[in-house]
């Protein structure tokens, strides 16, 4: 039987999807994920899909940067594969919190980040399809008093930071519904 490398099976996976989508307007191909490199990506118009393939308990992270025009940090999101996978949403929450839907079992996982400022900033996490992240960043949500500085300002740019160690591939998503209610596991009530 034929023993595929982890390197091999990226390769395969990246090949599988280009031979899977054709050419659009909208580039929805799996791009390598290169680390501090500053990426045009305008999260309040298409979200953006992550692909990482950590073990739960490896301590790998995913770790992304929001930039504004000028360079500056206009969010940022942490996610670790810990003993349980769980996440910090900086300049808001004060520590980590746990994910509890996604399955422990399953390694190869896509991320999708969803960032809407239309009436409130509200992120979403789905990973796997599933909605695991759904949350009005403000007051009564955050810990932190300088959340609304850092989050109003417009994304234009992503960064996967240097120290990311989990984050393989990325690409642009399909949309997300913002209007669907969700029972906000955090803090426990419909938002």
């Amino acid at each position: 039987m034929l023993e595929l490398s982890k390197k091999n099976l990226n390769l395969l996976f990246i090949l599988s999807t280009i031979v899977g989508t054709g050419a659009n307007d909208q580039d929805t191909s799996w791009k390598s994920v290169e680390l501090g490199v500053d990426i045009s990506f305008d999260l309040e118009k298409k979200p953006l899909e992550i692909k990482t393939d950590s073990a739960l308990g490896s301590e790998d992270e995913i770790r992304l940067y929001f930039l504004s025009a000028d360079g500056n940090r206009s969010g940022a999101i942490v996610i670790r594969f810990s003993q349980k996978i769980e996440y910090t949403i900086a300049k808001c929450l004060k520590s980590f919190h746990g994910i509890q839907e996604v399955s422990p079992d399953v390694t190869d996982n896509i991320w999708k980040v969803s960032l809407n400022k239309t009436a409130d900033i509200r992120l979403q996490i789905h990973c796997n399809s599933v909605k695991t992240i759904d949350m009005v960043i403000s007051d009564e949500t955050c810990g932190r008093s300088e959340w609304r500085t850092f989050w109003s300002m417009v994304t234009e740019t992503i960064r996967f930071q240097a120290n990311d160690t989990a984050s393989v591939f990325f690409r642009y998503g399909s949309g997300t519904d913002f209007t669907a209610p969700y029972i906000d596991g955090l803090f426990g009530r419909t938002i």
